[in-house]
């Protein structure tokens, strides 16, 4: 087994793209992964399958990370499933491609709640 074996994973913005390929790498050494999104449960089924394949222990978990609540439920089912978080991803992004006089306060308060370095 790799050299993450016996660590949990949790990545957001897992179910595709850049979260997609970080979760598979963490699990191809061997990390218990879960697989956070936020909207299309089949894509992050599909990661949690492929990652399953590898004989490695993976859930899927629905959180909007610009939610409180939800981040606290995140966190709470990984450790029903897992015991423990040793390794988070915060890869789950977003962007808007609008001119800058047609940016709402919602607009940028989202960005900034999902995007939390941006604040940096």
């Amino acid at each position: 087994m790799g050299s993450l074996a016996g660590k949990v994973a949790i990545v957001t913005g897992a179910s595709r793209g850049i979260g997609r390929a970080i979760a598979l790498k963490l699990a191809s050494n061997g990390a218990s992964v879960v697989v956070n999104y936020v909207g299309n449960t089949d894509k992050a089924q599909e990661v949690v399958t492929e990652i399953q394949k590898l004989q490695v222990q993976a859930i899927s978990v629905q959180a909007d990370v610009s939610k409180v609540a939800d981040i606290q439920n995140l966190f709470d089912q990984t450790i029903e499933k897992f015991g423990k978080v040793d390794i988070l991803v915060n890869n789950a992004g977003i962007t808007f491609y609008k001119l800058t006089t047609e940016v709402t306060e919602e607009d940028f308060d989202k960005i900034f709640a999902i995007n939390p370095l941006l604040s940096l």
